[in-house]
């Protein structure tokens, strides 16, 4: 991953700590933010993922949905974010 790929998924997992509806998902990312346990094997876990179904399916959906050209729009916008916190020091 990338320095800025790195810091957006970190902000996404204080989030999810802090402010997630499902008790696993705050677990999860608790865990992964303490080193505890890698972010690939939390998701590999069956009660991880079980927590985080409703929420990839509502995402797939929208997702198959997009003109090309709104997926490019996204596309950019999160390239650019993810930009921009690379070069935060």
């Amino acid at each position: 991953m990338s320095p800025g790929e790195e810091r957006l998924v970190e902000r996404l997992l204080v989030h999810l700590h802090r402010e997630a509806g499902d008790e696993r998902i705050r677990e999860l990312a608790g865990e992964v933010l303490g080193g505890r346990i890698s972010l690939i094997a939390a998701m590999r876990a069956s009660a991880y993922a079980e927590a985080f179904e409703p929420s990839l399916s509502g995402f797939t959906n929208w997702y198959r949905n997009l003109e090309p050209q709104e997926l490019a729009e996204h596309v950019g916008r999160c390239r650019a974010e993810i930009d921009d916190l690379a070069d935060q020091d």
